[in-house]
């Protein structure tokens, strides 16, 4: 894993401890980790999301009341998109994986290598399991 990506993940494990901060968790070279709010907290229209970003583009939208992540690449099909996700589902879907084939980023159950794969589509949610 590199750097940058444990950087990553510090900062979203941040923003789930800390459910009161908003704004910058992280920022280094081409990555961002943001946690936003809307409605108010305590009540059912509260609503708080954290942004993984990569190169001004959501990669990932990790809501921790819904228990889901969503998965983005803004079309950009390439090894540090394919990585930063992959850290994401280590961390937070487990048996996810995602791999990147002739320009293409695919997404799998299990082992990338022995499971079925499927392309990865814009906004596809996962749950989180530790």
């Amino acid at each position: 894993m590199r750097q940058i990506e444990e950087q990553m993940l510090a900062a979203v494990e941040r923003c789930l401890g800390d459910a009161s901060f908003e704004g910058c968790a992280m920022r280094s070279a081409n990555t961002h980790v943001w946690q936003q709010h809307s409605g108010i907290a305590g009540t059912t229209s509260y609503h708080r999301w954290i942004d993984v970003i990569l190169h001004d583009t959501v990669i990932a939208l990790i809501e921790p009341q819904l228990q889901r992540v969503s998965l983005y690449t803004g079309g950009w099909h390439s090894r540090t998109t394919s990585s930063r996700i992959e850290v994401i589902l280590w961390r937070f879907c487990k048996g996810w994986h995602v791999n990147l084939s002739r320009g293409q980023l695919y997404l799998s159950k299990e082992s990338w290598s022995t499971g079925e794969r499927e392309p990865l589509k814009e906004g596809r949610e996962l749950e989180i399991r530790y």
